[in-house]
């Protein structure tokens, strides 16, 4: 039988995600606080970690839809606990190298802007569920964006946090883009860029005119 983490990462849309390790689910200590966000905390946990009791303590004759409906509910809070799980994970050494590749091999896309092109990162505008999806941050622009796969707006913003890219790039300095100086359009006539001085040297003829003008009148 196939693993729910595998299962689960191989969706689409979840490329965004890496996979935590399990020594890391296991250990207490980082499921701090988690099991007041998610009801049946265990039980869901020992789904994610394929440990799940085959035993079913709801009705003894429950009908299709009834089950199909209580699978979706088990789904969605596995899902939700390992995205929970996940935005701790990759503030680790472990989970942030694992990003690391993701980032190297442009996963989580590259920057909208023609002039800037740089690597995103998955950022998150709440670390609390089910109040923001998931968005892309250029570490050159200083912008947030939309993701560009609808599939990918599905994921939780959470599952990544506010925090992440400027962890990642304290943990991998290497990482960061060097800031350019200007990384907007530069204006040029027949090949030439146009000098500030251009347009402040059309400054005062304006003005000279617009006063002569009034004192026609």
């Amino acid at each position: 039988m196939q693993r729910w983490i595998d299962t689960h990462l191989q969706k689409r849309g979840n490329h965004f995600l890496c996979r935590v390790d399990e020594c890391f689910m296991t250990d207490s200590f980082n499921l701090t606080g988690l099991a007041e966000c998610i009801p049946n905390f265990l039980n869901v946990l020992q789904r994610i970690l394929n440990t799940e009791s085959t035993s079913d303590d709801s009705d003894s004759n429950p009908s299709a839809s009834s089950k199909s409906e209580k699978e979706e509910e088990k789904e969605l809070a596995a899902e939700t606990l390992y995205g929970l799980i996940h935005a701790r994970f990759i503030m680790t050494r472990r989970g942030s190298d694992e990003m690391k590749d993701k980032f190297y091999n442009n996963i989580f896309g590259v920057c909208p802007r023609v002039t800037c092109a740089t690597s995103l990162l998955p950022i998150g505008l709440s670390d609390a569920p089910c109040e923001e999806n998931v968005k892309t941050y250029c570490p050159m622009c200083d912008e947030i964006f939309e993701a560009k796969s609808s599939k990918v707006r599905g994921l939780d913003g959470a599952f990544f946090g506010i925090s992440f890219p400027h962890m990642f790039f304290m943990m991998n300095p290497e990482c960061r883009p060097a800031k350019k100086k200007s990384h907007g359009w530069v204006p040029k006539l027949f090949g030439f860029r146009i000098h500030p001085s251009a347009y402040q040297s059309q400054e005062p003829e304006e003005e000279t005119k617009d006063e002569n003008e009034d004192k026609e009148e």
